[in-house]
């Protein structure tokens, strides 16, 4: 270190008054991560639902994200450079932080991961208190990483609180430029029912001897709505759900061979409405796919029927039997089958097909 300078492999930091370090980044990825890790670290400890669901600044535990401390508010000032307010106080080792930092982006930017499988990411959660710390391994390391920070404090959270609705202001800088309307508001994240599936599939299970994460229903703002719960923050490996990487060449075959055309709804549409699905899904079955077999194990979905068949799949006992189930191989069944009962809703409700699927959207 010279002149209160430190290069690292992502990025160069800088002390440049004694409450002031700035980050100037050599890539926009490794700049749009560190925005990112540094949001889901302020989930933790200065973040807070208010009654509206709002998520507003307010201290909450006292935890951080290893390489993300409460101590450092950081600003996005450019693209590429972030301005960081030291908190009063606290004594910064500019060498030592930036040692940490490196590593932390590492274990995110890079990860490993086997031939043909998701790769792995790692991150650390510092318990400021008891100087005790949690590991974690992900196969995500986006929203999935924030649905984790949201319900840490171990306490039941509706699905609007995993969209984390949000001002601006306060919001993930993991985009450049910023909005320029900061006092407006968003919504970070949709369909946090999938994002509940996927955190769930990184070791929080529902069903079995290791259950974690609890699933209900409870009326909030007015409405009925999902409640999500983890009871313990430790992740069970052993229960982790293992995902292969479905690469672009696999989906384009696959939906080619399928004649993009959806399996259940039996409609065409173009490939950016389609999606991959597990025939069976891989709470229930390992996700190992190959060369050989990924178009067997693998179906063309639209969105939407893709949509209907997660929410149908939440009510379903864990020993359905996926195997010989219509949403799983409806080919096997009347090809009009599962069609025909989202007709009968539609008609039920007097609104099109298409309003019909997107029902389930919401």
């Amino acid at each position: 270190m010279k002149n209160n300078v430190t290069k690292t492999k992502y990025f160069t930091a800088e002390v440049k008054s004694g409450n002031q370090i700035v980050l100037n980044f050599g890539r926009k990825q490794s700049a749009n991560t560190f925005g990112r890790m540094d949001f889901y670290s302020r989930i933790l400890h200065s973040l807070s639902p208010d009654t509206e669901r709002i998520w507003r600044p307010k201290q909450r535990l006292n935890v951080e994200i290893r390489g993300w401390p409460k101590s450092i508010r950081w600003q996005r000032t450019r693209e590429l450079s972030f301005t960081g307010k030291i908190e009063k106080g606290t004594t910064l080792d500019i060498q030592a932080y930036s040692y940490t930092l490196e590593i932390a982006l590492d274990s995110i930017l890079e990860g490993t991961a086997a031939k043909n499988m998701a790769h792995i990411y790692t991150f650390y959660i510092d318990n400021k208190e008891d100087f005790s710390f949690v590991k974690y391994q992900f196969h995500s390391k986006a929203r999935t990483i924030a649905a984790l920070c949201v319900l840490y404090d171990l306490k039941p959270h509706p699905r609007n609180d995993l969209e984390l609705n949000i001002q601006k202001k306060f919001g993930p800088q993991n985009k450049w430029p910023l909005d320029e309307d900061l006092d407006s508001y968003q919504r970070t994240y949709g369909d946090p029912s999938k994002t509940a599936d996927e955190l769930r599939n990184e070791g929080w299970p529902r069903f079995g001897d290791n259950t974690s994460m609890k699933v209900f229903r409870q009326v909030v703002i007015g409405t009925q709505q999902q409640m999500y719960q983890i009871e313990k923050r430790e992740q069970t490996l052993s229960s982790r759900v293992p995902r292969t990487n479905i690469s672009k060449k696999w989906r384009d075959e696959l939906f080619e061979s399928q004649n993009y055309t959806c399996q259940i709804c039996l409609n065409k549409y173009d490939p950016t409405l389609l999606e991959p699905d597990h025939r069976i899904p891989v709470i229930y079955e390992a996700d190992v796919l190959t060369e050989d077999n990924f178009k067997e194990k693998l179906m063309t979905l639209c969105r939407y029927c893709n949509q209907q068949k997660r929410e149908t799949t939440k009510r379903l006992p864990p020993d359905y039997d996926w195997k010989s189930s219509p949403w799983a191989y409806p080919e096997k069944f009347d090809a009009l089958r599962v069609k025909q009962g989202i007709e009968r809703i539609a008609k039920r409700k007097n609104i099109t097909f298409e309003e019909a699927l997107q029902l389930f959207r919401k």
